[in-house]
């Protein structure tokens, strides 16, 4: 992690870093040179996070934030048709946010490497410029819409439920299987996380170094 751990943790939000516009994002990576790549998010039709889109540094400037990145929308499920793959997602500058934490190369001989990624939730457009009607947060504005000019509502207010399985993982990110079954590395429910909730906790800390 990039804090120091034997100081006390302590969360100011008003000391997030914000960004409301392309120039906020290039400011950011400006003055943190350790970033080498943003990583661009958005779901497909299941609501599964497309996460590994991962565009160089260098290749960030005030055009491509705001004309976006062309990708191959046939392999994403639900998008579209090989024959009409096309799609560019569109950064959306709200969403920047560093990740607290540094990756690492695993060549031999430079594992001393580091770098930083800059992540930014997407809208998906198609290539005439209008929005694409299979991206699953344009059916959401649109949604938001609605219930304000049909019902008045001014706020809309969600709250995710997260819920998930430890395991333990090879070498390779990959969950060990022992007898045809993940091998799990923790034990909770509601009220009783194992390791007093530690893993839980750390979660915490790291959405709020992200700002949330």
């Amino acid at each position: 992690m990039i804090w120091d751990n034997n100081k006390i943790y302590d969360f100011n939000p008003e000391e997030v870093i914000k960004c409301n516009s392309s120039e906020d994002v290039l400011k950011l990576l400006k003055n943190n040179k350790e970033i080498q790549f943003v990583r661009i998010f958005f779901s497909d039709l299941l609501g599964n996070i497309q996460s590994d889109f991962a565009v160089p540094r260098y290749m960030i400037d005030k055009k491509s934030l705001e004309e976006g990145f062309w990708y191959d929308g046939s392999s994403v499920l639900g998008q579209a048709r090989i024959n009409e793959s096309d799609k560019i997602a569109v950064p959306i500058p709200e969403t920047a946010v560093i990740t607290p934490w540094a990756y690492s190369l695993k060549t031999q001989g430079l594992e001393d490497k580091k770098w930083r990624e800059l992540i930014m939730f997407a809208k998906i457009y198609n290539p005439n410029g209008t929005r694409y009607e299979g991206d699953v947060r344009y059916v959401l504005e649109k949604t938001i819409s609605k219930a304000k000019r049909l019902l008045g509502a001014n706020y809309f207010y969600v709250g995710p439920e997260l819920e998930f399985f430890l395991f333990k993982a090879n070498s390779h990110g990959r969950p060990e299987i022992v007898d045809g079954k993940p091998v799990l590395v923790d034990y909770g429910s509601y009220f009783k996380g194992g390791c007093y909730g530690a893993i839980r906790k750390e979660s915490q800390l790291i959405l709020q170094n992200m700002g949330f």
